[in-house]
């Protein structure tokens, strides 16, 4: 089960995972997240765990589908979580993703909204240098 935390604001949003995650609550996390990525540019993300997670199938391929159409969206990951699992995960990921990774125990979620909220100012655009979705097409057209 996913579960959009009320803390959530501007570009972070906080999302509770308990239990399986299914498709229909995959899609709609990633509903808002793209709006979230279309309005402000980015993504900041708190993932509060408070179970082993457990996907379908389907929640699983669409979310390997977002995680590539949006690799250089996301800004900063905070996981939070006591499992020991937890902070190697974060330190395996760290090299292969280009956001900013951080664990923080269940004790210290505040420290992690707090690192999230650094310099957003909820409302406000952050400005950003589009990237080009597609390699642009040469032409063997000359001009005269």
């Amino acid at each position: 089960m996913l579960l959009v935390l009320e803390e959530s604001d501007g570009l972070v949003l906080g999302v509770r995972v308990n239990g399986r995650i299914t498709r229909p609550a995959f899609d709609e996390i990633a509903q808002r997240s793209e709006h979230i990525i279309e309005e402000y540019g980015s993504l900041r993300l708190l993932v509060h765990l408070q179970s082993f997670p457990a996907m379908d199938l389907s929640a699983f391929c669409a979310d390997i589908r977002f995680s590539l159409r949006h690799f250089g969206d996301l800004d900063r990951l905070a996981l939070v979580g006591d499992a020991r699992w937890h902070a190697a995960y974060v330190a395996v990921l760290r090299p292969f993703v280009p956001a900013q990774l951080r664990h923080y125990r269940c004790r210290d979620i505040d420290k992690a909204w707090q690192w999230l909220f650094e310099g957003n100012i909820s409302g406000l655009r952050p400005l950003r240098v589009d990237r080009p979705r597609r390699p642009l097409k040469a032409t063997t057209a000359t001009l005269a």
